[in-house]
């Protein structure tokens, strides 16, 4: 039904599991269909039945007192919240969810939450903070030998150099995202690196270069399907 189904029709079968879960008291089973009518509405543009939804999701969620839940329903409202330019409040949220992370001692999502919560510190212009962060994930990638997790980090590093305006550390960082992201086959990462390479080439006037690598994220945009970056 996922798969085949129209949204309106998938709404009206998540609908019908959440009043069963309602039924029968099932927690899980609330924040579940709670978590993916929430994500229907927003594909909608209704993020106020979306953040409606979440919020009524992660008060199920910490009821069950299960923390692993709580955290993935809360990410997902930090994310909402910076959708609407609440950074104030996505800010509180992807604290907790770190904090939870920690607490859970899951590196995987410690790195995941360490660059959420460094992505909003650099769009607020807290570039020492949002650096302490990023570069924390990457240590901690690089020490499970997550190569995505490292790759997300050096891409962050390059954009955060690159607001500041170092254009070559930001080059390097870039570099070493696409070695990793074409290393372990993530074309989409690769397209990433290689548009901010270009993009940096040409701010360090070496047009040449910047063309070349921008053909090559043009290239790779179009077996992805990556319109948003194809266009830009």
């Amino acid at each position: 039904i996922q798969v085949t189904d129209t949204l309106p029709h998938r709404a009206q079968h998540e609908q019908r599991a959440l009043a069963l879960a309602r039924q029968t008291d099932d927690a899980w089973g609330i924040v579940r269909a709670l978590f993916v009518l929430s994500a229907m509405r927003q594909r909608v543009g209704d993020l106020d039945a979306a953040g409606a939804m979440l919020a009524e999701g992660l008060a199920v969620a910490r009821a069950t007192g299960n923390p692993r839940l709580v955290m993935t329903v809360l990410n997902a409202l930090a994310d909402l919240l910076c959708h609407r330019g609440d950074y104030t409040g996505a800010r509180s949220a992807y604290e907790e969810c770190l904090t939870l992370s920690r607490g859970l001692e899951d590196p995987l999502h410690i790195s995941i939450h360490l660059n959420n919560l460094g992505t909003l510190l650099h769009v607020l212009r807290q570039h020492d903070e949002a650096r302490r962060l990023y570069l924390e994930s990457l240590a901690l990638c690089q020490r499970i030998g997550d190569a995505s997790g490292e790759a997300i980090a050096l891409s962050n590093l390059g954009e955060l150099a690159h607001a500041q305006g170092a254009y070559e550390e930001a080059r390097a960082y870039y570099a070493q995202g696409l070695a990793i992201s074409r290393a372990i086959g993530e074309p989409g990462s690769a397209a990433v690196c290689l548009y901010n390479l270009g993009e940096t080439a040409a701010l360090l006037g070496d047009l040449a270069d910047g063309r070349k690598h921008l053909a090559e994220a043009l290239a790779l945009c179009a077996q992805t399907g990556d319109t948003a970056l194809l266009l830009k």
